[in-house]
């Protein structure tokens, strides 16, 4: 047998077994007077301490069923490895239903473990939360961590009594009560990164307020522009004195000014580059006239405070509390108060705690609209610009053409540091011409110009970058084939000369580029159609496709014609830049300013703006005859459009060339003074106006439509010969209507133009005279529901302070009121827009009145009458005030009297 077979058996037997332990009544009768207990148990067992108490195993059953509900949570995003870790505490818990007497002190540790998953269960299958801070990762880790040693000690007491592994026991404990409060400590960090997502999500929607422009950020692409950056090793006598300028505590503004053509805005685009590489933050403007958000003046802060917030937090939550208190700081259109609540009032109190050395890049200020009115707002920009540039952390590149204007408001900040501002165009002549040198060595490094040839084409170029670009362009223009040595031969003909005028020697390469473009073997009829190409890109409002350009230029539309096109842009390529999405638009903003002036381009080249607009509005009427009714096949008013139609539909029904003529009929009509066009807009008011609004609906430019309208208005009114009262009457009606439905709510949902505005359109209106015959089962308002339709606003907006006065403006687009409080205010008639809005008076405002237009000069005026005996006069632009009187309490009385209502 077996050694150990026979041992058990010997076990079995009661040789072997212990003797039961004596009870205490037996061991006191053995135990005699003066025997010690060792006498009389020779054996005495070792003394064995009360058991604990006991928990069920129905107890740690509930314990599983809490567990299992975090276990089966979604734990989104960077609380995904949370899960499989609580799967492994499930599974502890679990396996601790074998033991039968376990220490219930566990009791404690489980009640806190279901407190942790009742609060932390909401937030674990909330898939919103999602975008947590790494302060979340390392709790996770934490619990992981502690999981895992409870794990590995409960592997220690498997197979043995609770009292044989009590120090294991003691070590999950202690574990079990880190997780617990990693746990709880968990659900204290999602509630406090939850609470500033929300407030994060708050700001963001204030912040979308702005409005900013996004095309005139750094590497972006207006109209499919690609800026270029300097060449490798030129301009670094321009970029060491802008480091250091940058670099020192000096001036907070800088101009850098130079002619067109000096290379001012690749300058800017390359400094822009330079410090994003060195991690120095740097917010830029680019100006632009090739799109309109990047030539309005009123964009440029909203767009440099929008790019602040995402480079500092202490900035953007400052501004977030600013507009979370008066929300209409964000639309402010008013440059001082824009300056004043957007950029000064939230840097007060946090200048240490932004980054430092941020620099303001805004480049060809000069390029914003340069209307009469256009003008003063850059001019306003510039004024307060300076004003406040010293007082903010921040420093101002600004780049632009040595105008008058802004040189007399630059100036005297140089003039107190003894300093000049950097001119491009008085740079030493030597070292601009070698970084030209570079330039084009490096572009016409496949011709192996000998070095005598390299340095005529240097002296030609007279320092200018433009005239070297252009050269490159002309000689290897990219996308098209052509004789590039003949081009080469052309160019190095021309003599160096001095030139008498500072357009002179661009001139002269224009007047070469044209003549080889509209020369050579073409006859006088492809001619005349390669120069109607060209004054088509010039005239555009913006970048343009091969297709818009022969619809509006009447040349063939079709293959023949499209291909013709493309050959005459390609004898173009010199001044015209095509887009990686084939979107023309002219190179250089010089380029137009040459072909609108008859002395400088002659008679050949000479673009006629009157003359070119006016064909190009005849020839967008002619293309918005397309428009139709229920354009997109729209299938119901119950629905908003968003839900019943995709924006690939809209786009794809609405063609460019269809979109571009209902934006910009009128932005041509206006450039003209042939009055034949009129029948042209009164065909269009009265049969297409509401499928053109449907076009605009569905587009997203239904705000557009009042300031159109109004375009069309003043150039009626502007007409020389006498003007037809009906159209004028007609163009107005359709301006209020337009603008009714673009202010209401129902423009969410473009059949409502017929459904809902015009059965309610009133009755004395143009509009409804030519379109309620052509629409049958039409609601039919009762007459008291029309009479006050008839007096109802168009639209209305919410003040915080009771209104007691209102004027509108001569054109229609301003409204001024006056408030009891105190407040005078303009906004824009079209959407609300704030203008202006001023604590004006210590008491009720009465009467407010525009003043006349041209009265007071090209600027708009406002006068208000309060109950505080003053008359005081704003300047609409920037709340100046102009004048203040104080007529006698009888006389100030009688006029309030006559205007309170």
């Amino acid at each position: 047998m077996p050694y150990c077979a026979f041992i058990r058996k010997l076990k079995r037997c009661k040789l072997f077994r212990r003797a039961p332990s004596p009870t205490p009544k037996e061991t006191q009768d053995e135990i005699k007077p003066g025997s010690s207990v060792d006498s009389v148990i020779p054996n005495p067992e070792p003394k064995i301490e009360p058991k604990p108490p006991t928990i069920s195993n129905g107890f740690w059953s509930e314990c599983s069923s809490t567990l299992r509900t975090l276990v089966d949570c979604i734990y989104p995003g960077v609380l995904s490895p949370l899960g499989p870790v609580m799967k492994t505490f499930l599974e502890f818990i679990e396996s601790m239903e074998e033991i039968p007497d376990i220490d219930e002190d566990y009791n404690d540790l489980v009640k806190g473990l279901s407190e942790a998953v009742d609060v932390l269960k909401p937030k674990l299958n909330n898939p919103n939360y999602d975008n947590f801070s790494a302060s979340i990762g390392q709790i996770i880790k934490s619990i992981t961590v502690n999981i895992e040693k409870i794990k590995a000690e409960r592997s220690c007491t498997i197979g043995r009594r609770y009292v044989e592994s009590r120090n294991h026991h003691s070590e999950i404990r202690r574990c079990w009560a880190k997780v617990n409060g990693m746990l709880l400590q968990l659900n204290l960090q999602l509630n406090a990164e939850a609470f500033e997502i929300a407030q994060r999500k708050e700001v963001d929607k204030l912040l979308k307020h702005l409005n900013p422009s996004t095309l005139a950020l750094y590497r972006s692409e207006p109209g499919g522009i690609i800026r270029q950056y300097c060449t490798k090793d030129t301009r670094e006598t321009v970029f060491q004195q802008l480091d250091d300028w940058s670099n020192t505590s000096g001036s907070h503004l800088f101009w850098m000014n130079g002619m067109a053509g000096t290379g001012k805005t690749t300058i800017a685009y390359t400094y822009a580059k330079v410090l994003s590489e060195r991690q120095t933050p740097v917010i830029c403007f680019f100006c632009s006239r090739v799109d309109p958000t990047c030539r309005n003046a009123r964009h440029i802060i909203p767009t440099l405070v929008h790019q602040l917030t995402r480079l500092s937090d202490a900035f953007r939550n400052r501004l977030g509390n600013l507009l979370r208190n008066n929300p209409l700081h964000a639309s402010l259109t008013s440059i001082p108060h824009q300056f004043e609540n957007l950029l000064e009032a939230p840097f007060k109190g946090i200048e240490d705690q932004v980054p430092e050395g941020i620099v303001v890049i805004i480049d060809a200020l000069d390029e914003c609209d340069n209307l009469d009115s256009d003008f003063q707002l850059v001019k306003l920009f510039l004024d307060h610009l300076v004003k406040c540039a010293e007082g903010l952390p921040l420093k101002f590149l600004i780049t632009s053409r040595p105008e008058p204007w802004i040189h007399d408001i630059i100036e005297p900040v140089y003039d107190k540091l003894g300093k000049h501002p950097m001119s491009l165009h008085d740079i030493a002549k030597k070292s601009v011409k070698e970084d030209i040198r570079l330039y084009l060595e490096q572009e016409l490094a496949s011709m192996s110009l000998p070095d005598e040839q390299l340095m005529h084409l240097v002296d030609q170029c007279d320092s200018l970058f433009l005239y070297a670009a252009t050269l490159v362009r002309y000689i290897r223009p990219g996308g098209s084939s052509v004789l590039s040595a003949r081009r080469l031969s052309n160019m190095l003909q021309l003599a160096v000369t001095p030139r008498s005028t500072i357009h002179a020697v661009i001139d002269e390469l224009y007047n070469l580029v044209l003549r080889n473009a509209l020369g050579g073997d073409l006859d006088p009829g492809e001619i005349d159609d390669v120069k109607v190409v060209l004054d088509i890109v010039v005239c555009a409002n913006e970048p343009i496709s091969v297709k818009t350009i022969a619809a509006l230029s009447g040349l063939r539309d079709n293959e023949e014609g499209i291909e013709y096109i493309t050959f005459a842009l390609n004898r173009l390529r010199s001044v015209i830049y095509i887009s990686q999405d084939n979107l023309v638009s002219v190179f250089h903003a010089s380029f137009p300013e040459f072909m609108f002036d008859r002395g400088r381009a002659g008679e050949s080249f000479y673009c006629s703006r009157v003359e070119r607009n006016h064909l190009m509005a005849k020839q967008c009427f002619g293309l918005m005859r397309e428009l139709r009714f229920n354009i997109c096949q729209l299938d119901s008013s119950y629905a908003a459009d968003k839900d019943t139609v995709t924006q690939s539909r809209v786009d794809s029904t609405i063609k460019p060339t269809l979109w571009y003529a209902c934006r910009y009929w009128a932005a041509h009509l206006e450039q003209t003074t042939h009055g034949d066009l009129r029948s042209e807009l009164k065909s269009f008011l009265s049969q297409r106006l509401l499928f053109w609004m449907e076009v605009l609906n569905l587009k997203g430019g239904i705000a557009l439509g009042g300031d159109v309208l109004l375009r069309a208005s003043l150039w009626l009114m502007k007409l020389i010969i006498s003007t037809d009262a009906d159209l004028t009457s007609l163009a107005e009606d359709a301006r209020n209507f337009v603008t009714s439905f673009a202010a209401n709510t129902v423009s969410i949902s473009t059949p409502h133009i017929y459904t809902s505005l015009l059965p309610f359109c009133p009755r004395s209106s143009s509009i409804l005279k030519y379109y309620r015959a052509h629409f049958q089962g039409l609601a039919e308002p009762d007459q008291h529901a029309m009479r006050v339709r008839e007096v109802a606003a168009l639209a209305s907006w919410k003040r915080e302070a009771k209104v007691s006065s209102v004027a509108y403006s001569h054109d229609g687009t301003k409204i001024a009121f006056g408030c009891l409080d105190g407040t005078v205010g303009v906004q824009s008639s079209y959407d609300g827009t704030s203008i202006l809005d001023l604590s004006a008076h210590d008491k009720p405002v009465w009467s407010v009145a525009f003043s006349p237009p041209n009265k007071l000069g090209k600027s708009a005026y406002v006068a208000s009458g309060s109950d505080d005996g003053t008359i005081r006069i704003w300047n609409v632009l920037d709340g100046a005030v102009r004048s203040v009187c104080r007529p006698p309490p009888c006389l100030a009385q009688q006029t309030l009297a006559k205007s309170n209502p």
